[in-house]
């Protein structure tokens, strides 16, 4: 069992958070240490088209899941509510507005299945503003033909949701 930080720490880690009061995302490096202690949230874009039978993915070019396919999606900023934070990943993942149309489910990844520490996702089902341009990043797959490699959760996701049509778009 680890053993817990002394007053001293205590105090030390109290003053560099306090630095970062301001700020409205956290520097890599303390992004990654704090998720390994405490849940951060994402929004996980589900968009479909066909009567879901197809969902849009995009290839993921982060440092965790870097080539693999993805649900689109992103982890809050500072103060941002659910609808900014669908907002602005959608502009930045796929450069166009996106419109919340309903929660489908929210989902603690397990000890170990995300990289930096524990994920809370929530994934919901949205609408895009306007046509969704297929590039060789950002796709419409079939649910029953996934691409590979794909985050595992995204397709658990797909699986639990989609294939069995467990909720309708």
């Amino acid at each position: 069992m680890t053993k817990p930080p002394s007053f001293a720490e205590i105090k030390t880690i109290n003053r560099a958070l306090q630095k970062l009061v301001g700020l409205n995302w956290f520097p890599v490096k303390i992004f990654e240490k704090l998720h390994q202690v405490i849940s951060l949230w994402a929004v996980e874009l589900v968009i479909t088209r066909q009567n879901g039978q197809e969902i849009l993915l995009t290839k993921y070019e982060g440092k965790y899941f870097k080539g693999q396919w993805h649900i689109p999606g992103g982890f809050a900023l500072r103060d941002e509510t659910l609808t900014q934070m669908v907002s602005r990943i959608g502009r930045q993942e796929l450069g166009m507005a996106v419109k919340l149309v309903k929660l489908i489910e929210i989902y603690k990844w397990k000890p170990k299945e995300h990289p930096p520490g524990r994920a809370l996702s929530i994934f919901y089902l949205c609408r895009s503003a306007e046509k969704i341009i297929e590039t060789k990043t950002t796709k419409y797959y079939s649910v029953a033909e996934l691409p590979r490699p794909m985050v595992p959760n995204h397709r658990r996701f797909v699986r639990k949701y989609l294939m069995r049509r467990r909720f309708m778009s």
